[in-house]
């Protein structure tokens, strides 16, 4: 008969590998998540992520219009209006 602590020695032993396997992969996939999401709102954007702090206001402090009305794609088939930025 084999000993209860060697048995249980073995299965903590499994258990500490599997977790810090798991810890490792779960770090290793966030970074890479991050990494992508990074770069796809860089690409987007053509800079890096917004913080959300933009000024919304011209040099003489007023809202700027803008040139043109946002013109909407009958293509999509969508009912939404389309999405327009730059406002506060």
């Amino acid at each position: 008969m084999t000993d209860p602590r060697t048995e249980r020695d073995r299965t903590l032993r499994r258990v500490r590998g599997t977790t810090a396997a798991a810890g490792v992969g779960a770090v290793v996939v966030t970074g890479a998540l991050a990494g992508w999401l990074g770069h796809t709102a860089e690409a987007d954007t053509g800079s890096a992520v917004s913080t959300g702090t933009s000024s919304s206001t011209s040099g003489t402090g007023t809202l700027e219009t803008p040139s043109a009305s946002p013109t909407t794609d009958s293509s999509s088939g969508s009912d939404q209006p389309p999405v327009v930025t730059g406002g506060s």
